[in-house]
């Protein structure tokens, strides 16, 4: 709206239109701003588009858990793809391989996470990124539900992977995963399943029957919606180089950095209206 407004003053001064002139459409660049869309990216989604594209997510992933025919493997998967999206949002992190990280570089007590999804140009180092209690909520039950998805299976060779795995996402793959559209047999690929890491390339395999989403929309979208001030935006979304955000002298405290943007993840969310997903408790209360 402030970019808006004074690009606006600019359009003014141009064409020297006085306050109260009507513009013309086609003749002066200003009858843009009687439009419905905004200066910028079209493909940036609205709120509108986002929160309906969450409710048909939290549809999906609620079935699938809910659903006795679907075997494990599909529920955990399903799981993870809202894990994958809840994350993207409040994490505000690239959809890189492994997103959002490393188990052991997420720092519960603090709600702190270390990310490090920019690996070329003049940002070689990771930054941290705050975590909100709803998202916080969402992964303690998520990693729980792995963990006794892959004890029910009742494999070895999968125990032993959890038990080495590193990553905070996870899926269950096999070629015929991604290979048919139907339903696998779960008795035909039972003993040759892998824990691997989430990737975009699973999520967009996974989705593509339902919608068709370019990965990085919940960054972009992020990114247009946090009202968030130059140099926490700029340290949040790791755009700056190590002369600016956190890396120069500045009246920027860590403390004022992590509630600011707790509290602007928090309002996207309400605008959002994404419903709370326990489905852990859903499938424990169904043993």
């Amino acid at each position: 709206e402030e970019i808006n407004r004074h690009f606006k003053r600019y359009i003014d001064c141009v064409i020297n239109r006085k306050k109260g002139d009507l513009w013309i459409k086609e003749q002066q660049p200003g009858y843009i701003f009687d439009r419905e869309q905004r200066i910028g990216s079209q493909r940036c989604w609205t709120i509108k588009a986002a929160t309906q594209f969450f409710k048909n997510l939290y549809a999906y992933v609620q079935t699938t858990l809910t659903n006795d025919e679907a075997n494990r493997i599909e529920k955990l998967n399903a799981y993870s793809i809202w894990m994958w999206h809840l994350s993207l949002i409040c994490l505000t992190v690239r959809p890189t391989m492994g997103m959002p990280g490393l188990i052991k570089n997420y720092d519960s007590k603090s709600k702190f996470i270390y990310i490090h999804d920019k690996k070329i140009g003049s940002r070689q180092e990771g930054r941290l990124v705050p975590v909100v209690g709803y998202w916080q909520k969402h992964f303690d039950a998520y990693r729980e539900y792995i963990d006794k998805t892959i004890t029910a299976l009742g494999m070895k060779y999968l125990q032993e992977q959890w038990k080495k795995n590193e990553f905070m996402l996870c899926i269950l793959i096999h070629p015929q995963l991604t290979s048919k559209k139907h339903s696998v047999d779960f008795i035909e690929i039972a003993d040759n399943l892998t824990l691997a890491p989430m990737s975009a390339a699973f999520v967009t395999h996974y989705l593509k029957e339902t919608v068709q989403i370019y990965k990085n929309w919940p960054r972009h979208f992020s990114k247009n919606h946090l009202e968030l001030s130059s140099d926490i935006h700029n340290t949040l979304y790791a755009h700056d180089s190590i002369a600016m955000g956190f890396g120069h002298t500045s009246s920027l405290s860590p403390f004022h950095y992590k509630t600011e943007i707790q509290q602007q993840v928090e309002v996207l969310l309400k605008k959002l209206e994404i419903l709370e997903l326990d489905l852990f408790t859903q499938e424990k209360s169904r043993d």
